[in-house]
């Protein structure tokens, strides 16, 4: 009986990627610590090359759910300039395969970012609203509701 030259690497694939696939999966591992510092080094290279300053300014602090996610300055949504109400919201264009800007990502509102979020919809004509998280998860309030009732 002939041995199939091709039984070893198909073992020896196998094994390493049974080993790659328990390295990545082990929370001891030196693997995941690696993948950590290289998306955290990432995450630094993006704030570098795209700014968040609008969204960190004193005025723009108190509508941001987390004072770590904001909206790049290049892709933030600008509101219309009223009274002494600034033109931030914490919401993004995100772009098709084209570059056209189709669609807004926003931070659920909060209480100083509820009536942004509604000027938001008006001026950009916005005719649906699409929520994947729950109002209230794990007991705590996400968001302030901004749809009626009935």
């Amino acid at each position: 009986m002939t041995k199939n030259p091709d039984d070893d690497s198909i073992c020896s694939r196998t094994e390493r990627l049974i080993n790659e696939f328990e390295q990545t999966h082990d929370p001891d591992s030196t693997v995941i610590g690696r993948q950590f510092a290289q998306l955290q080094q990432k995450m630094m290279e993006a704030k570098e090359k795209f700014p968040s300053n609008e969204g960190a300014k004193p005025l723009n602090r108190l509508k941001n759910r987390y004072k770590d996610v904001l909206p790049y300055d290049t892709h933030r949504v600008i509101l219309e300039q009223q009274d002494n109400n600034s033109d931030y919201i914490n919401a993004s264009f995100i772009e098709d395969f084209s570059g056209n800007r189709r669609y807004i990502a926003a931070q659920g509102p909060i209480d100083q970012s509820i009536s942004d979020f509604l000027r938001m919809i008006w001026e950009f004509q916005i005719t649906s609203v699409i929520c994947t998280a729950n109002e209230i998860e794990a007991g705590r309030l996400k968001f302030r509701r901004y749809w009626p009732d009935e």
